[in-house]
């Protein structure tokens, strides 16, 4: 059985090989294929984005394991969903619906509620033996559960003469992925010039497809393989060029950048 792991667990203790272990003690035949482990803290938004980007990318029947931002509902709770052929077991924190549009999920059930004293082991070993009982036949629909929601990842806000996008993601380049799609830019530009202003004043006035379209230290934007659009410099730090410190996820969640198209 394939499972995937998206987490904000880090890899700088055993968390992740005690997730691991986690599986492969219940599950005889587990092939653990690890999507990230760098999601920031408890940050649903970035674990929707890398889940999003992510998920269809294995195939159908995978199941894939979210363990972000577990313990920070009042009352937290395990969810099964399917969609597409794929199963997704998350804290039923919003997640979910973000990441794979709550319209979009087949079947949700609610499988499990915690109470204090959280344990994350506990945790594991409850998503464990429910990866070992799937596929839990058709009607997974528990009617009674009332899912908790966050909206989509956020569109773009879109006038006349500009889009203003915000930061989703920063990879481990320090570049900086905003909430536009290739489709949804080609509809806006409607073969207009536009200019990306950073902080420190070096406008971007193209789309490349290669960092090294541009000279070293120069900034660019391109359509990564997703489908978003990334905002990067050439051996460089996007987050630099905005003004933005590493690791400094709260700005980064409140960060815009602004497309400005000539009329």
């Amino acid at each position: 059985m394939l499972i995937t792991l998206l987490s904000d667990l880090g890899t700088k203790d055993a968390a992740v090989a005690a997730a691991r272990a986690a599986l492969i003690h219940t599950i005889a035949d587990a092939e653990v294929v690890d999507i990230s482990h760098g999601v920031s803290r408890h940050n649903w938004r970035e674990a929707a984005y890398l889940l999003s980007t992510a998920y269809n990318t294995f195939p159908q029947g995978t199941v894939h394991l979210i363990p972000v931002a577990v313990f920070t509902e009042r009352q937290p709770r395990m969810i099964l969903a399917k969609k597409e052929g794929y199963y997704f077991i998350a804290p039923d924190n919003g997640l979910l619906p973000a990441a794979l549009g709550i319209d979009t999920m087949a079947t949700v059930k609610l499988c499990h509620q915690y109470t204090k004293p959280y344990d994350f082991t506990q945790w594991l070993s409850d998503a464990a033996d429910l990866i070992h009982t799937l596929p839990p036949g058709e009607n997974m629909l528990d009617s009674g559960f009332a899912l908790t929601s966050q909206p989509p990842l956020p569109p773009p806000h879109v006038t006349p003469i500009n889009v203003v996008c915000r930061a989703l993601y920063a990879d481990r380049y320090n570049n900086i992925v905003v909430n536009i799609t290739q489709k949804e830019f080609d509809n806006l530009q409607h073969n207009r010039q536009f200019k990306i202003r950073t902080f420190k004043g070096q406008n971007i006035t193209s789309v490349s497809r290669h960092y090294n379209d541009v000279a070293i230290g120069e900034p660019l934007c391109r359509f990564n393989k997703a489908g978003f659009l990334e905002v990067a410099v050439n051996h460089g730090s996007a987050l630099e060029l905005f003004g933005l410190e590493k690791g400094d996820t709260t700005a980064l969640d409140y960060h815009t950048v602004r497309i400005n198209f000539n009329q």
